[in-house]
């Protein structure tokens, strides 16, 4: 029994026709150990054609599983998230906002403060006077335009009244 490496040659194996060869040496279990030549392509190729596409069949639907899984257990909290981002610029425009009316307010107050200003306020709004000035109070010229108890009326009212009406209301006004 000679092993492969010990002085066999392969291609001189090989070389030799095949009515020289005996039923020992193309037997792969009485070679003395030595394998028989096969070729080694075909059977693995079928090997990893059958199990190795199960193999990564199931790699890949794990994978995708695992993928799956951390997509969902993501998405809540990025939708929060960018929510809250959402919320957290709409509270800066609105303190924006707030201070800006807060300012104005300030400034509305502080005039308050100045006497000139309550001065011109009463005069304006309460029709006050200092003493020793003179107040003319000018009304409207038209007599029809307010009525008889002191409310300015529409003019397209006061055309559509009758003609003694108008007549009545213009010498109540007289008086």
């Amino acid at each position: 029994m000679a092993s492969p490496r010990s002085g066999t040659n392969r291609r001189a194996d090989s070389a030799r026709p095949a009515s020289n060869r005996s039923a020992r040496d193309s037997h792969p279990r009485t070679n003395g150990g030595a394998k028989a030549a096969r070729p080694l392509a075909q059977p693995k190729a079928a090997k990893s054609s059958k199990g190795g596409e199960r193999r990564l069949t199931r790699r890949a639907a794990i994978l995708a599983v695992v993928v799956a899984i951390l997509v969902l257990s993501l998405a809540y909290p990025a939708k929060e998230y960018l929510s809250q981002l959402n919320q957290i610029q709409q509270n800066r425009k609105n303190q924006v906002t707030q201070q800006q009316r807060i300012r104005d307010l300030q400034e509305r107050k502080d005039r308050w403060n100045d006497d000139d200003y309550i001065r011109e306020q009463a005069r304006r709004r309460l029709q006050y006077v200092q003493p020793g000035e003179l107040t003319y109070v000018v009304e409207d010229g038209d007599p029809g335009s307010t009525g008889p108890d002191g409310r300015p009326t529409d003019p397209k009212s006061r055309s559509e009244r009758a003609w003694y009406d108008q007549l009545w209301s213009g010498l109540q006004h007289a008086k």
